[in-house]
């Protein structure tokens, strides 16, 4: 008599119309390893290992490998040579925009009553219209405010453009073409989050998460030969999760050596 395990269907339908496909979303890299691990490769030493009939079922050893291998990946959060504390928020950038404007447009009003003075007193042939740090240092740091806020809003139309491509409609056929409601998926908006944020000394840098704390940086990737300890392929990316990374670095595997590994762990 085998061991008697936990259940564990993806396929299954809910009660409500609803199933487990349609919590992920299609070409999400969940779906690869689970078919991997399922139709891919052989479990039969570690499900032979369950001989003990008593105790309540264990969860499905092909569900915990795929678990095991979508969580394996693991990257190397690497300091941007930008410090943490010159990134905005667009929240800020929202707030200081409209107070720096009017400031630096001050300034350069009087800037040009003083210069129309000094011609006056001094001559128009006289130098005297150097702009003071202090004003120059404002105004630059206004143009990168906007130029910043620009960016992150022109991200923002792009990821809703390309949500609102891949949305799926509203209502779907089910069988003999009878429709299923489906869930009502979240508006899409073109406006950035208060929270999103841009550095104004690298900008393709992100603040990443690491054990000691938050780094402005990037996310590296590296994938090596575990006979010869030799590196053949990395990938460097801003984006803080690793969950998203194994092709890339496939890909950068046989672009490098021309063929694909017979193993990947990790």
């Amino acid at each position: 008599m085998s061991k008697t395990f936990r259940p564990w269907d993806v396929d299954q339908v809910w009660l409500l119309p609803q199933s487990i496909q349609d919590l992920v979303p299609s070409g999400h890299v969940a779906h690869f390893v689970r078919d991997t691990v399922r139709s891919g490769l052989d479990l039969s030493a570690i499900m032979d290992s369950y001989d003990e009939q008593r105790g309540y079922p264990p969860s499905h050893p092909g569900m915990m490998a795929a678990l095991l291998l979508y969580l394996a990946l693991d990257g190397t959060k690497i300091k941007a040579n930008a410090g943490i504390n010159k990134a905005m928020s667009y929240g800020r950038m929202k707030e200081a925009e409209p107070r720096l404007a009017p400031e630096v447009q001050r300034w350069f009003a009087e800037a040009a009553q003083t210069d129309k003075a000094e011609d006056r007193q001094f001559g128009a042939s006289k130098r005297g219209d150097e702009m003071p740090d202090w004003m120059a240092n404002k105004e630059k740091r206004l143009e990168k405010i906007r130029a910043a806020k620009a960016a992150l809003e022109a991200e923002a139309k792009a990821a809703a453009e390309a949500k609102a491509a891949a949305k799926p409609d509203d209502e779907g056929s089910g069988d003999g073409g009878k429709a299923r409601p489906r869930r009502k998926s979240k508006p899409v908006t073109a406006v950035p989050s208060d929270k999103a944020q841009r550095n104004f000394t690298d900008p393709d840098s992100r603040v990443m998460p690491t054990k000691s704390g938050f780094i402005q940086g990037y996310n590296a990737q590296a994938a090596v030969d575990g006979a010869h300890q030799i590196i053949v392929a990395h990938t460097l990316t801003n984006s803080p999760s690793d969950q998203a990374q194994l092709a890339p670095l496939l890909d950068a595997i046989k672009a490098n050596l021309g063929t694909n590994p017979d193993e990947v762990s990790s």
